[in-house]
């Protein structure tokens, strides 16, 4: 059996289904409906995860999802200050921190390292020459408090030491003797909070961890809000001191708060222009309406099938609505204006019987076409254009149902007049177009000299990688990620390579280290001193050691205090470079001295202080060591499984492709597993490109396989095809010679261009073969496909008037596209045909 005899079959029993039960029709495409917005509410759930757009199963995905295991989630929000007001911005960013950390709903906040944090690390972190002294100081505090009395025992010790000592023993002692009595008489070493700068210290940071709402759209929209609300207070405290909120969730968040807020206007102000020049053209308000109806049961239908099959909407799958408006709704649209054609010689019921045998055709070719060119998404690496595809092709296929079924339907409801008068605006006839068919040879002439004279700017198309310059120019956050992406050195991006051991952290550090594009490098490295087994030592001496606050005697501390003073002063000249050290003491000594009975007192504050000190000193000494980490960096040093990672910041902006390039090679060089923002946004940026060239190219195939088994003509196909190339092909060069690049926001009109235009020679082809004398005109046919390009030119057009300059360019791109494949398909295809209809006769 013939694809023909099949297609003559399956409209007949649609036809016949129609004419004989239009109510139950339409009663069950709209319970259908309902029921599918119902489940589809219930059912379906949004991801809006950026990570899950990409395959799980392609590599550097993998590596990305293996690391993002090991370690979590680090992809912080930062609040960036510019530090050149000294310790004003180190004031305002501590304002600013005690407030984020206030606030609960923000979850982890790291701006430095804490002073009970240094502490914590202390052992691990300190030289060894610190270390030691810390140790030996310890251990004479420990000593002297078998006394009774620390203070007192200290000077006994001091006293009994040569004043001019050659054994190394005894002047390791006398260092230690003297660090306790500096202890007690200044008080313990002062940890101050250590800011988070950049290594020039032009910026000062805070990070925010917040909680991640995938489910949302915003996913940080509430976090990002609050944090903004205090940095608007924070400057109106700190006047003058420039600071902002960037960082790739802030980036995202904003990015899809400016396109929600452009697509919500855009969209208000199409559907107004759109419903104006439907009814203008058309010159009715009730059969647009119809088809609206037909096609939010199609919506219905869509929406439930995903709830059911799918379970969830993307970032990219969300838009599946907007690609059945696009495209989708201009099947209606063909509907109903070879409809009011044929009312205005035939009854209801003639009228939809001519329906299933010419314009339903029409769009079962076309829709064929359409879905295919998303249906090939499927055969690419991205997840998120597999479950587009899908979505999309199904509820084109879809809409083609509801338009062969519901539409029809309603059609032979509502429509109670005999005869309809047609249309009301008789210049939309197109008597220009008519005329330009009969001189064929000089539109396609014309048409070849367009095609060469933009042969130069087609060809030298670009495609903007940078996704930074599609933001809008005015987001915060953007201007942020610019200005610190100028410095390597506070580069939120980062290349992640995982190690097993410190050593190997310290060698891939070195190694990094000799890459032209590799900067600062960070590792545990940075907070951790190497574990040799000196320290090892000196870290078990200090776990033994034991230090308690005993009462200090007030009847001895004047005695005790001249004593000290009496033998430092000795001490002195034979102290060298120290000697400011003793003098220090000595000055210190004088002034307790001078208290009288209050310096009892100020000894004993400070000996229960020093105690406190070596506690938590010892404390931090007996944890693991990923628990002796600060807590800022705990999660970015060391993995709960005990790995360890090592970051690589970029010498150069790498939102620039070919400094990613770079930089991705210099680190590959060193780690080749190596993974991270930088690796997965560099792959993914070509592997996006190549996705949508072969869906490009998949969707021509299977549209020349389609367009040759509904014509089964050649020269029927390949009048298809050319008036498709020269339209995509005029595409090019427009954008080219208006400044116009591709990116990864405006590549996606190009499967919806490659629908429309495809769909509009079909549409084309198939009322020129019903033959006739006025076939050339075309009629409703012409007028409808007139109609869908407008609408989506206008649709897609409206959203020019974005802040997102990604949106922007796709308004652009559409609108431009939209008009050049208009004109291929209204004026080379007719001429075209013209003269395939001349070469005949001849």
């Amino acid at each position: 059996m013939s694809m023909r005899v099949v297609e003559k079959q399956f409209f007949r029993m649609l036809s016949g289904m129609v004419l004989s039960r239009p109510l139950a029709v339409v009663c069950a495409g709209l319970l259908l409906a309902l029921i599918g917005f119902l489940a589809g509410s219930r059912m379906i759930s949004l991801n809006a995860d950026t990570d899950d757009l990409i395959a799980s199963d392609v590599p550097y995905m993998a590596d990305y999802q293996a690391f993002a295991e090991e370690f979590g989630d680090l992809e912080r929000m930062w609040v960036v200050l510019d530090g050149s007001a000294g310790s004003r911005s180190a004031s305002c960013a501590q304002w600013i921190r005690d407030r984020l950390e206030a606030d609960e709903s923000l979850g982890e906040i790291h701006g430095g390292i804490s002073s009970e944090e240094q502490l914590t690390i202390a052992t691990r972190a300190m030289s060894l020459d610190d270390l030691q002294s810390i140790v030996t100081g310890c251990e004479f505090i420990g000593l002297a408090s078998t006394s009774g009395d620390v203070f007192r025992g200290l000077a006994d010790i001091l006293n009994g030491l040569p004043l001019i000592p050659e054994d190394p023993e005894d002047i390791r002692d006398l260092a230690g003797v003297i660090l306790a009595i500096k202890w007690i008489v200044e008080g313990p070493p002062e940890m101050a909070e250590r800011l988070l700068r950049s290594d020039g210290g032009q910026y000062i940071f805070i990070g925010i961890m917040p909680p991640k709402d995938y489910g949302t759209l915003g996913v940080i929209s509430k976090p990002v809000q609050v944090v903004r609300d205090i940095l608007a207070k924070a400057r109106e405290v700190y006047p003058g001191i420039e600071m902002g909120l960037t960082g790739k969730p802030v980036l995202q968040s904003d990015e899809m708060a400016t396109s929600d807020r452009d697509m919500t206007r855009a969209a208000i102000l199409a559907i107004v222009l759109v419903s104006i020049v439907i009814m203008l053209v058309l010159g009715t308000v009730r059969l647009p309406l119809l088809a609206m109806l037909a096609f939010g049961c199609a919506a219905g239908w869509t929406y439930g099938l995903v709830g059911i099959t799918i379970g969830q909407l993307n970032l990219l799958s969300i838009v599946f609505m907007l690609v059945l408006i696009g495209v989708g709704l201009d099947f209606g649209v063909h509907v109903i204006s070879r409809y009011s054609e044929f009312r205005q010689t035939r009854g209801r019921a003639g009228s939809i019987r001519g329906l299933y045998q010419t314009v339903m055709r029409g769009n079962a070719a076309a829709v064929l076409t359409s879905s295919a060119t998303f249906f090939v998404a499927w055969f690419t690496d991205f997840q998120g254009l597999r479950e587009l595809g899908l979505i999309a092709g199904v509820g084109l296929l879809l809409c083609f149902l509801s338009m062969a079924t519901v539409l029809p339907a309603l059609l032979l409801i509502c429509d109670r007049k005999p005869r309809d008068r047609g249309p009301v605006f008789k210049g939309m006839e197109f008597g220009l177009m008519d005329r330009l068919v009969h001189v064929p040879w000089m539109v396609i002439g014309c048409s070849v000299v367009l095609s060469l004279a933009l042969l130069p700017f087609a060809w030298n198309m670009q495609f903007e990688r940078n996704l930074l310059e599609l933001q809008a120019t005015d987001i915060e956050s953007a201007q942020w990620e610019k200005r610190i992406a100028s410095d390597s050195d506070s580069a939120t991006w980062f290349a992640a390579s995982m190690v097993d051991t410190r050593e190997e952290a310290e060698d891939l550090v070195d190694r990094a280290r000799s890459q032209k594009m590799i900067g600062r490098v960070r590792s545990i490295g940075d907070v951790v001193e190497p574990s040799t087994s000196d320290r090892v030592e000196l870290r078990r001496q200090l776990d033994s050691c034991t230090a308690s606050a005993d009462a200090v005697s007030e009847h001895s501390v004047v005695s005790t205090i001249r004593d000290i003073d009496r033998h430092l002063k000795r001490l002195v000249p034979f102290a060298g470079t120290r000697g400011a050290e003793l003098e220090d003491i000595i000055e210190a000594l004088g002034f307790i001295e001078s208290l009288g009975p209050q310096a009892s007192s100020v000894i004993a504050e400070n000996l229960a202080d020093l105690v406190l000190f070596l506690n938590r000193v010892q404390e931090g000494n007996r944890l693991e060591l990923r628990d002796s980490l600060p807590g800022g960096m705990r999660a970015e040093l060391m993995s709960p499984q005990g790995r360890f990672l090592v970051m690589m910041h970029p010498t150069e902006n790498v939102w620039d492709y070919d400094a990613m390039g770079r930089f991705v090679s210099d680190v590959r060089a060193i780690a080749p597993d190596a993974t991270g923002i930088p690796m997965t946004h560099f792959e993914s940026l070509d592997a996006m490109r190549d996705a949508f060239v072969l869906m490009m190219l998949l969707a021509v195939v299977f549209i020349t396989v389609i367009t040759i088994l509904t014509f089964q003509n050649v020269l029927d196909v390949l009048v298809c095809l050319l008036t498709l190339g020269i339209g995509l092909w005029w595409t090019v060069g427009a954008m080219s010679l208006l400044g116009v690049s591709f990116n990864l926001a405006n590549f996606f009109a190009a499967p919806i261009l490659v629908g429309l235009g495809i769909d509009g020679s079909l549409h084309m082809v198939h009322r020129w073969k019903e033959g006739g004398p006025g076939r050339l005109k075309f009629g409703g046919t012409r007028r409808a496909v007139v109609l869908t390009s407008l609408t989506t030119m206008i649709g897609f057009g409206c959203l020019v008037i974005a802040e997102h300059k990604g949106l922007r360019s796709l308004g652009i791109v559409m609108a431009i596209g939209s008009a050049s494949c208009l004109l291929s398909v209204v004026v080379l295809m007719p001429s075209l045909l013209a003269v395939r209809d001349r070469l005949r006769i001849q």
